[in-house]
């Protein structure tokens, strides 16, 4: 999320799309969307509800599948680095989504 707000240019209030995984339950995630209040903004999808924030588990689902599990990462910078050089490169550019049209996520951006 930090690296997101950083290399791009925001020019509505962000979403912040999730799991119910347990680390986005933590103290120390929670303690950081409070700290960030305003900036972004939180989606956590209710229990039992396969179409809430279908985007995102999409996302995750490749990310891991065609990228993390791929790969050991020995320090958190590497796959800090790793993902978002997946997510620039390979999910915004070349993926196409049903959700956007069939058009890829730079496609949807350049035409808004």
């Amino acid at each position: 999320m930090v690296m997101a707000v950083k290399f791009n240019v925001i020019t509505e209030e962000p979403i912040f799309h999730s799991d119910t995984g347990f680390q986005y339950a933590s103290y120390n995630f929670t303690n950081f969307i409070k700290k960030h209040d305003g900036l972004v903004k939180e989606n956590i999808p209710r229990k039992r509800n396969c179409w809430n924030n279908a985007v995102a588990k999409d996302l995750f689902k490749n990310l891991k599948e065609e990228w993390i599990y791929k790969y050991g990462y020995y320090l958190k910078r590497q796959a800090e680095l790793s993902v978002f050089f997946w997510i620039k490169t390979r999910y915004n550019k070349g993926r196409r989504h049903y959700y956007l049209v069939y058009k890829t996520i730079n496609e949807f951006n350049l035409k808004m």
